[in-house]
């Protein structure tokens, strides 16, 4: 007997993959985005290369997401912003060049999000407010951000929040940096 049904690879079932501090190179497989179980991917200190892709975006059970260090560049995906379990991100220290997707206020449960040290542009969204369980947001080191953090994350009582307060605009930072 002939069966019709097809038993996806196991990869396509993975939960976890942590691969930090290793030498991985090149940039990140769009393929990346069909793992519709991933709930956790620590890419963390490594030598990525390339830009973010939009597929990320499809990795709806997704709560944690670590690709800081590394020499990622580009835009940063407004499909992110499907993310809505997404808690902890950290993509601090890349050479991100784009503005901060207004799409991603949508991520209402993050309680970090790192985008420290890149070269992010424009201003700081004002619906990220949205974020209302986040108690760690980090902007600094990015010259080109400008305008001011949004009033009601000062109600927020982060833990901490810190950005460039010679182009932005803060009164509740907890730590400022001038450039």
């Amino acid at each position: 007997m002939v069966s019709n049904t097809h038993t996806p690879p196991l990869f396509y079932s993975a939960e976890f993959i942590f691969l930090k501090d290793n030498a991985i190179q090149g940039p990140l497989p769009t393929e990346l985005g069909l793992l519709s179980k991933l709930e956790r991917l620590d890419l963390t200190r490594n030598q990525i290369t390339g830009s973010l892709p939009t597929e990320l975006g499809n990795l709806g059970e997704l709560v944690f997401l670590g690709l800081g260090v590394n020499d990622m560049s580009g835009s940063l995906p407004s499909e992110m912003g499907n993310l809505d379990v997404l808690r902890t991100i950290g993509m601090e220290r890349n050479q991100f060049t784009s503005t901060i997707p207004t799409e991603w206020g949508k991520m209402v449960e993050a309680r970090l999000l790192n985008l420290d040290r890149n070269q992010l542009s424009g201003t700081v969204p004002p619906n990220l407010w949205r974020m209302s369980l986040l108690r760690g947001l980090n902007l600094s080191f990015n010259s080109n951000l400008s305008g001011a953090i949004p009033i009601p994350f000062c109600e927020q009582r982060l833990a901490y929040l810190q950005a460039d307060c010679d182009s932005v605009d803060c009164p509740c930072c907890t730590t400022c940096n001038y450039l």
